[in-house]
Formats: C-alpha cells, sequence, structure tokens
C-alpha cells in the first residue's frame, strides 16, 4: 500500500468507513427479524473488518500527506479577513478580530489587525528559509520579522494565510479552534463544518415499522405468516451482501489500479522536474564560471599599468571572444562592464601621464628657484666668515696672559670694547644665515644633485664659522681670568712681602729671634718664649739671620702648629676635671638605679599574684555568672595594682634619665637596660592577663545573658500560667502584678508577686535572687519600677506577619458570618495572640488583635497547604534609616528643652542595622504627628523613645 497516493488513501478510509455503517445497518435490520440469527454475527464481522481496514489505512494517509506537504486550505487573494477561535488565554485576546492586507513580505501578502493591541500592531506575514526551514512560514507578531511572535503555521506551500492548524504558542500544539476566513464568513465556520460531516456520513437504515397490532388495524400486515417465508428472505439478503461485496472488491480494485497509474505519472513528473532543475543548474553555473572569467580579465584591464596595458587589453578581448556567448541573459550587463573597463582604465592612464608631466615641469622649476636661494645663501655665509675672521684678529691680544698683564688697564678695556664690536657684528651675520635657512631651508631641500651638495658645503662652512667664533671668545675669556687670578696673586704677594718687611726691624731681610717674637704677638696673640723661638729657628733650619722671606709662610705655619699645641693642653685639662665631675654623678645615679631595682621584687610578687588568680578561675563553665563576674573583678583589681607599681617603676627609671647629664646618657641607657627588660617582660605578662581577664568578663556578661534569658522564658512563663489559671485579661495581670497599681509595678511587688506564684509541673520555684536580677535587667533606667506598658510588652505574645492575610469577624471561615473580612494584614505587621491557636481542619487559626490600629478577630497562622501566615516575632525591631534615640517622647517637651538649656545631649544616634528591643508600642506624637515607641538599643543597653514612621510616612524601623 506504500504505492497508493493521499487522494487513493483518502477514498479507502471514506469506503471503510462507509463498509462500517452499512455494516451496523444490515445487523440492526437483522435484529429486527426475531427468527434470523445468523446475520448478526455476520454484519458485526463485516463491521469489524471495515473498521480495521479504516484504521490502518488513516495513519498512511496522513504520513504521506505530510511528507508530500500538500498546501491546506487557504483564505485566497482577499483584501479582509476575520480571526476567531484561539483558546489561549494571553494569545486569542491579541490576535482575534479583523484584519485588512497591507502590502507585501517575501513575495507574499502581509495583513495588520484593524485595532492596535496594548499600543501594538498585530501583524500577520510569511517569512521564507533564508534563516533556516524551520523559521519558514506564516507567523503573528507585533512587527513583520520581528523577534516576538504568538502564533505561527509551518506551511511553506500556502501562498495566502491558512485557515488551520495553527500552533499557538508558536512552539506549542495545533489550537483547532484557531479560524481564519474572510469578513463576515469566519462566524459562520463551525456551522459549516458540521454541516459538510453531516453529509459525508453514509446514510442509515430505517427501522421497519410493524404498526400496533394491538389495535388489530386494516393496514396492519402481521407478523411473518410461515418460517418458509423467512428462511427466503434470508438467502435474498445474504446473496444481496454477496453482491455488494463483490462490487466493493471490484471497486478497491480499479481503485488500486488508478492509485499506481497516478503515482506513476507522478514519479514521471518529478524525474522531469528534478532533471529540469538539474540542467538549469548547469546553465547557470556555466554561465557564472564565464562571467567570472571575464571579470578577472577586467580587474586585470583596471589595474594594469601603462607599459603592460595593451597586453591585458588584448587579454580582455580574447577571453570576451571566447566565455561572452556563455553568459547567457548576463551578456548585455557584461559587455558594458568590459567597455567601461577599458575606457576608466586609458583615461586613467591619460590623466597619470599628464600628472606626470606636470611633476617634472614643477621639480625643474623647484631646482631653479632653489639653485637661486643657495646663492644668496653663499653670499650670507661669506659675508659671517669674514666677521669671524675680523672677531679672532682682533681679539687675538686677549687671548694670551701674558700679553694682557703687561698692558695697562685703559688699552685692556679698549681692547674689550673692540672684540665685543666684532663678536656683535659676526653674531648679526650668523642670525642672518640662520634665518634665511629658516624661512628658505625648505624651497631649498630639493631633489637636485647639485644643489644638495652646495647647500651642504654652505651648511658646513657656517658650522665651522661658528665654531670659531665661539672659540674665540673662550680663549680671550679664560685668558682674561688667569691674568685676574696672576694680579691678585701677585697683590697677595706683595702683601705678604710688606708684611715680612714690617716686622724685620732691622732691615737684613730675615727675621731674628727677637723679631719672631713679636711677630707671634702681634698676629696671632701667641706669647712665643725664648726657648721655643730657638727650637722653631731649628725646625725651619735657616741659619744665623734668621728667617728669610723665602720661608716667611713656613714659619707662619710652625707657629700656628706652637699655638694649636698649647689651645690642647688647655682643653685637656678641661675634659680630665669634667671626667672626674662625671664619675661622681655616675655613683649617685647607680645608687638610684639600685633602689629603683629593689621595687622590682614587689613588681614581681604583684605580677604573680595576677597570674595565680587567673589559674584560680577553674572550668568557666561550673560557675555561675556572679562567681565569674567575682573572679573577673579580682583579677581587674590585682592587675591595676601590678600596672600601677610598674608604672611607678617606669616614672622612677624616667625621671633618673631626664635628670641626667647628656654626656651620660649612652652609659645611662646601658645601665639601665637590665631594668627594662624586666620591666618589658612585666607589661608582657600583664597585658596576658588583661587579655584573659577580658574574656573571663565577657564569659561572665556571656553567662549573665543566658541566665537572665533562662529567667527570662521562665517568668513569662509563670505568668501566662497564672494568667491562664486565673483567665486574666494583660490588664488585669498587670493589676495583679502592681498591687492595684494602674501605672506602674515596683520591685517588691514584681518579686513578691512571681514568687508566691505556683510553678510549671516539673520546674523549679522562682526565687527571689533570679526575679530580682530579671527585674533590673528589665529596669534599665533604674526607676525601681516598671510601667503598665513596659509590663503589658512583656506579657504580650506577639507575633508578626509574613505573609498577607486577613482578620475575620469568627473562626470558622466555612460560615458566612465568621468570614466576612475585618481588616487586611500585610507582611511587617504585628499582632497581638488573644487566645491559644487552635487548629481548623487543616488550618491554624487564633484570635488576634493588630497592633497596627487595635482591629480584634481571628486570624490564619497556617494554611490549609502549608503556607505560614503569622510567626514569632514583633518585639525586635531592625533600623533600616539612621534616627535618634531620645530620653523624652515628646522631642520638644519642657525636660528636653531644659537638657538643652544644661548643655546636655539626651540623643544616641541609631545606626542603619541596628537592633532595638520594643518597651512600649508606638504611639503618635501630637504635636509633631511623628509614630515613636520607647526601645531598648541591643548594642548598648541605652533606652529611649524613637521615631518608628515619619509624619510624611518615612519608616525608620520595622520589625525584625
Amino acid at each position: 500500500m506504500m504505492g497508493y497516493d493521499a487522494a487513493a488513501y483518502q477514498q479507502l478510509y471514506q469506503q471503510a468507513a462507509l463498509q462500517a455503517a452499512q455494516a451496523a445497518g444490515y445487523g440492526q435490520l437483522a435484529a429486527g427479524y426475531g427468527g434470523v440469527t445468523a446475520a448478526a454475527p455476520a454484519a458485526a464481522a463485516a463491521a469489524a473488518q471495515a473498521a480495521q481496514a479504516a484504521q490502518a489505512a488513516q495513519p498512511q494517509a496522513q504520513a504521506y500527506q505530510a511528507a508530500t506537504e500538500a498546501p491546506p486550505d487557504c483564505v485566497g487573494q482577499i483584501a479582509h479577513i476575520s480571526v476567531s477561535g484561539c483558546s489561549h488565554g494571553t494569545v486569542g485576546g491579541i490576535v482575534r478580530g479583523n484584519f485588512t492586507a497591507n502590502g507585501q513580505n517575501h513575495g507574499r501578502p502581509t495583513y495588520r489587525k484593524d485595532q492596535q493591541v496594548n499600543g501594538l500592531d498585530v501583524m500577520l506575514y510569511y517569512w521564507d528559509e533564508r534563516d533556516g526551514p524551520n523559521f519558514a512560514g506564516w507567523w503573528f507578531g507585533p512587527k513583520v520579522g520581528g523577534d516576538q511572535v504568538w502564533a505561527y503555521h509551518n506551511s511553506r506551500a500556502a501562498q495566502t494565510p491558512p485557515l488551520r492548524g495553527w500552533k499557538v504558542p508558536y512552539d506549542g500544539p495545533v489550537d483547532e479552534s484557531f479560524v481564519i476566513g474572510p469578513v463576515q464568513q469566519n462566524a459562520q465556520a463551525y456551522q459549516g463544518q458540521a454541516y459538510q460531516q453531516q453529509a459525508a456520513s453514509p446514510p442509515a437504515f430505517p427501522a421497519l415499522n410493524y404498526g400496533n397490532h394491538a389495535q388489530g388495524g386494516k393496514g396492519y400486515p402481521g407478523p411473518p405468516a410461515a418460517p418458509a417465508n423467512a428462511e427466503m428472505q434470508r438467502q435474498q439478503q445474504q446473496a444481496m451482501m454477496r453482491q455488494q461485496h463483490e462490487q466493493q472488491r471490484a471497486m478497491q480494485a480499479q481503485q488500486l489500479k488508478q492509485q499506481e497509474e497516478m503515482k506513476l505519472k507522478q514519479q514521471e513528473m518529478e524525474r522531469r522536474r528534478q532533471e529540469q532543475q538539474k540542467q538549469i543548474a548547469e546553465r547557470k553555473k556555466k554561465e557564472q564560471d564565464a562571467s567570472n572569467i571575464i571579470r578577472a580579465a577586467v580587474q586585470k584591464v583596471r589595474v594594469a599599468k601603462e607599459e603592460v596595458f595593451q597586453q591585458a587589453e588584448q587579454e580582455l578581448y580574447q577571453t570576451m571572444q571566447k566565455e561572452l556567448t556563455h553568459c547567457g541573459y548576463q551578456m548585455p550587463k557584461i559587455r558594458e562592464e568590459c567597455e567601461k573597463a577599458v575606457e576608466q582604465a586609458k583615461r586613467r592612464l591619460e590623466e597619470a601621464r599628464q600628472q606626470k608631466i606636470f611633476e617634472e615641469q614643477r621639480k625643474a622649476e623647484m631646482a631653479a628657484k632653489a639653485l637661486q636661494l643657495v646663492e644668496e645663501f653663499k653670499v650670507k655665509v661669506d659675508a659671517a666668515e669674514e666677521a669671524a675672521n675680523s672677531l679672532a684678529e682682533k681679539g687675538e691680544p686677549l687671548t694670551l696672559v701674558d700679553s694682557i698683564l703687561q698692558m695697562p688697564e685703559a688699552e685692556i678695556e679698549e681692547a674689550n670694547s673692540t672684540v665685543e664690536e666684532a663678536k656683535a657684528e659676526a653674531d648679526a651675520k650668523t642670525k642672518q644665515c640662520q634665518d634665511f635657512l629658516i624661512e628658505h631651508g625648505a624651497a631649498m631641500r630639493v631633489p637636485d644633485q647639485s644643489v644638495i651638495e652646495s647647500l651642504a658645503k654652505l651648511n658646513e662652512r657656517l658650522k665651522v664659522t661658528t665654531t670659531s667664533k665661539e672659540s674665540v671668545l673662550v680663549k680671550c675669556r679664560n685668558a682674561k681670568n688667569k691674568a685676574e687670578k696672576k694680579a691678585q696673586a701677585k697683590k697677595v704677594m706683595a702683601a705678604i712681602a710688606a708684611k715680612f718687611k714690617s716686622f724685620d726691624a732691622n732691615k737684613d731681610g730675615h727675621l731674628d729671634k727677637k723679631e719672631i717674637i713679636a711677630y707671634a704677638k702681634k698676629e696671632f696673640k701667641f706669647t712665643m718664649k725664648d726657648d721655643v723661638a730657638t727650637k722653631v729657628l731649628k725646625a725651619l733650619q735657616v741659619g744665623a739671620k734668621g728667617v728669610p722671606e723665602s720661608d716667611f709662610q713656613r714659619l707662619k705655619v710652625r707657629i700656628g702648629i706652637l699655638r694649636e699645641k698649647v689651645k690642647d693642653d688647655e682643653r685637656r685639662k678641661v675634659r680630665e676635671a669634667r671626667e672626674v665631675e662625671l664619675e661622681g654623678m655616675k655613683d649617685e645615679l647607680k645608687e638610684k638605679i639600685a633602689e629603683a631595682e629593689g621595687k622590682v621584687d614587689a613588681v614581681e610578687e604583684a605580677v604573680k599574684k595576677v597570674e595565680a588568680a587567673l589559674e584560680g578561675v577553674g572550668k568557666v563553665e561550673t560557675l555561675k555568672s556572679s562567681e565569674l563576674r567575682s573572679k573577673s573583678e579580682e583579677v581587674a583589681a590585682l592587675t591595676k595594682s601590678a600596672e600601677e607599681q610598674v608604672a611607678g617603676v617606669r616614672t622612677e627609671v624616667a625621671g633618673i634619665r631626664e635628670g641626667a647629664e647628656p654626656d651620660l646618657k649612652i652609659w645611662l641607657n646601658q645601665t639601665c637596660k637590665p631594668l627594662d627588660g624586666k620591666l618589658h617582660g612585666f607589661s608582657t605578662r600583664i597585658a596576658t592577663a588583661t587579655r584573659k581577664q577580658k574574656h573571663l568578663e565577657q564569659d561572665a556578661k556571656n553567662k549573665d545573658a543566658a541566665e537572665l534569658l533562662q529567667s527570662e522564658k521562665r517568668v513569662l512563663a509563670t505568668l501566662r500560667q497564672h494568667q491562664m489559671a486565673k483567665s486574666l485579661a494583660p490588664e488585669e495581670l498587670f493589676l495583679s502584678v502592681s498591687k492595684k497599681d494602674e501605672e506602674k509595678a515596683t520591685k517588691e511587688s514584681f518579686v513578691a508577686f512571681l514568687t508566691s506564684c505556683e510553678a510549671e509541673d516539673g520546674a523549679e520555684a522562682l526565687t527571689e535572687e533570679e526575679v530580682g536580677r530579671f527585674f533590673d535587667a528589665l529596669d534599665a533606667e533604674k526607676a525601681g519600677s516598671l510601667t503598665k506598658e513596659h509590663m503589658l510588652m512583656l506579657i504580650r505574645s506577639l507575633k508578626k506577619v509574613v505573609k498577607e492575610t486577613t482578620i475575620t469577624q469568627g473562626p470558622n471561615l466555612a460560615e458566612e458570618g465568621d468570614a466576612s473580612a475585618v481588616t487586611k494584614l500585610e507582611a511587617g505587621d504585628v499582632v497581638e495572640l488573644l487566645s491559644s491557636p487552635s487548629e481548623e481542619g487543616d488550618m491554624m487559626r487564633a484570635q488576634c488583635r493588630s497592633m497596627k490600629d487595635g482591629s480584634k478577630g481571628w486570624v490564619t497562622l497556617k494554611g490549609n497547604q502549608g503556607t505560614v501566615h503569622l510567626a514569632d516575632g514583633g518585639a525586635l525591631w531592625k533600623v533600616l534609616k539612621e534616627t535618634s534615640l531620645t530620653s523624652t517622647f515628646e522631642i520638644d517637651s519642657e525636660e528636653a528643652k531644659e537638657l538643652s538649656k544644661q548643655m546636655v545631649d539626651n540623643t544616641r544616634k541609631l545606626r542603619p542595622g541596628e537592633v532595638v528591643e520594643v518597651r512600649e508600642w508606638m504611639r503618635k506624637e501630637e504635636k509633631s504627628g511623628l509614630m515613636r515607641m520607647k526601645c531598648k538599643a541591643k548594642l548598648d543597653g541605652k533606652v529611649g523613645w524613637v521615631t518608628a514612621v515619619g509624619n510624611a510616612g518615612t519608616v525608620f524601623l520595622t520589625v525584625q
């Protein structure tokens, strides 16, 4: 059966269905005759065979139809269409409505919905296989080719939108209710479909009417008269059925033959189509290859230079003669491209030739101009050389030191003036050359060898001229400096000679012993004895006449040495006296250091006591907080005493150092080093003990907090047990604790009440010490009493709303009256439990009161699906925005103003993230409109009033 096409499968399926219906009709007819019992099994068998044939034919027909992708029913070429149906909740509201033709896309019509949806157009368009076969088909979307789509039909054969078979959403299943049709006709689509199905169904056999045999009427034929008639009818029916079966088999054989012939025709058509497509593809490839060969030759012509252009042009003509006839419909276009390419190449080469001529002329003009400029530059360089030579000639007398020394001062000044004038002229000529180079240097740099060589020689001459000019100036400057130094030296030597002559009293050219003593006395304030003068003369190894002028400088040096020796003797005596004095000071300092070292033993004992106290603490886990606190305080006192003793010794040592002479600092530091080491060791041990004491103190605080938490649980449990046992409201319980005081509960009444209450079963009774400690922890302000609001916050059982819920009138949501809402609770609200939670089916409910507005009713703690609406919490709040903790409820109260006058800061900044514990629930301050509540900061335990919600709705605190 694989040879049948889709039409044959459809026809065969309809015949099988008809056979099944006819067999059912025969069964009814046979059942009408009471005596004919064999016909019913035969009809049932025929019906079963027909049904099996129909069932076998249906999937194969569908598979073949899907494989050949026959085009579905389409709306056709109409301007207005309507979309109806679509069971998708979101897409249906978008695509349903009337559409109008709106252009084309990829060769097929597009449609736009008459009304926009949420400000967006709704487009129906076709998209081809350019993005792949999976994206080809008909689409609904806000724009043609957009990324957002709503529905899809994968038909590529439909030339207009298909009527049915749309997938909604685009990657979902086919929505059978989705129908597209012409406007005014789509509303009747389902009725027409039902009518077609009714017309296609086989007719039912009419039931035999025997009339009403009880009436005995005239027209009543009665039942069969005899068994012979029944047998004859049965045979007739069987013959009729056999005849029909034979006709059906003949019809099926004929249909199979027609289908086989149709299949062969289709195969032949497909083969011819494929051969035609192959020929077309080969022809296109041949045309494309020829076009590519010609275009390659055209490209060579386009880029060819003048010397190879004729060859490239000849190759192009030869290629065109060979390949142009193979270009098919592209031949005119290729011929036009070739002609344009040749024309453009010739024009390009001609332009290049003209440009070359122009460049050669321009270079010749530039060379002529450069040659003229070089000549002008040569004139200027000659002038600069002449000026430099004149400068060298005029400056020559000033380059020799001896010549300068022999010249009078007036002549030297005149020579300097002449050189300066020559230098100015040389500088001016040189600058003219440099300015000329700056102005015309670019114009002289041309690709002409003669110009290049001439310019290089002139530059070198200018460089040598500049160097020689500077060299002359340097020589003159150096010679002048040397001459000045030499003249100065002569003046110094003349002064020395004059001084020698002034002390040479006998004018014999020598200084004798007496004259030497006089020179030392007057010049150096040094008194020289006669024997010392004799030693000086002997050391200088001069004759009996004395020291000549040539050794006068040596005499001066010798006298200086003798003078320094006398000063050294004096300094030595002073130093020895100072050393004796310092030794006496050292003895005094040693006594003070020894006294300080004597105190070290006492410090050692104090430090050991601290360490012993720490070792005696034992295991922290076995001690109570009061014991830990006592041990911590003991260690802290011992540590403080030890620190004070160490500080005293350090102060004493510092005093010794401070009063010592600077000359003894090094010795004193070295002597005190062992003492400093011991004190440093004590400080290290004390620091270690301090850290341990801090840990011990923290352990005491932690244990105290844990004990207070345990006490809080026991106290609250006792209060709630008493409240439940006596059926007391929170206010009534407060009056019991406060002994009828409506404002506060004192420590005495609080302790007395709780110690008199019965403990829970199996629990120890509360002691006065335990209750007193818990009261002191609550009374952070040390007022000696707890306010009513504080006590009520302690007694209340608070819950925070974690998921939105509702307060209702009663506990049973099934009853209309109980289910009515009182108010809505949002996440973050806080409620007070007024009753114990009870189970209502799968839910947990309790009577509550909203802390926000005081509304009372019943609230669901946990829903029937396990959703939690209320959780423990409400007493701890977290700071969201920075705010202030003040000591008064009213910000501008008289008390606050008085504290401000006294310069007392009664505020404390609460930073975001800090946690506070509610002492009194928030209430509105009438003057400012702020919602304020009394809290205790968990970080440092400070108690005060804080703004929870601002008068503009700003939230500063939220429930944790």
